[in-house]
């Protein structure tokens, strides 16, 4: 652990601590830093957050709490402290590669963005013409990756839906069609017709 060019727990207890302080900071350097910050830390601090707690009500200053929540939250925050590091580290390490995809994945989206609106309104239904009309390219453009992603899925899911509806639409009508002139070319419809 380093705190101001200290490298130990017991280095960094300042004067005038109690002996339980000491005597926990001593049992985490046993312990080591590394599994401090894993969340592996000393029984010591536990009866000591309890004594302090226990000051602390006689005095008035604050209500019973228990040593159980104390523990947990600190094993918390250092899992979270501990994700930080990490997340800062890969992301000075991996920053150059991240920033090179996330580049490429605009130009890409921004291409995508402009295709659907040159093609407009086509192939669309009545009830979804509002993604382009409703929507302007600019404001679309400088939006967040994500939002730019889910209004491309959107997008192309409604052509989709069109194009299926369109085609089974297209099917119905040749099947009528095909029924009403092979009905014409029956004998007996023709006889009626004379």
């Amino acid at each position: 652990m380093i705190h101001r060019g200290k490298k130990t727990f017991s280095e960094c207890i300042p004067d005038g601590s109690t002996d339980l302080i000491r005597k926990a900071a001593i049992q985490q350097d046993n312990i080591g830093g590394n599994s401090f910050r894993c969340g592996k830390i000393s029984k010591i601090w536990n009866t000591a957050q309890e004594s302090y707690i226990y000051q602390q009500i006689q005095i008035g200053n604050i209500q019973e709490r228990r040593r159980k929540r104390w523990s947990n939250q600190l094993v918390q925050q250092l899992i979270y402290y501990g994700r930080s590091i990490w997340r800062g580290r890969c992301g000075l390490l991996h920053k150059d590669d991240k920033l090179k995809e996330e580049r490429e994945e605009r130009k890409s989206l921004k291409n995508k963005i402009l295709q659907e609106f040159e093609k407009g309104t086509d192939g669309l239904r009545a009830s979804e013409i509002h993604l382009i009309t409703n929507s302007n390219k600019d404001r679309l453009l400088s939006r967040h990756i994500h939002e730019q992603r889910r209004w491309i899925l959107l997008i192309k899911s409604a052509r989709n839906r069109h194009n299926k509806s369109f085609e089974a639409d297209t099917e119905n009508m040749r099947k009528n069609l095909s029924n009403w002139v092979q009905q014409l070319e029956q004998p007996s419809y023709r006889s009626n017709c004379e």
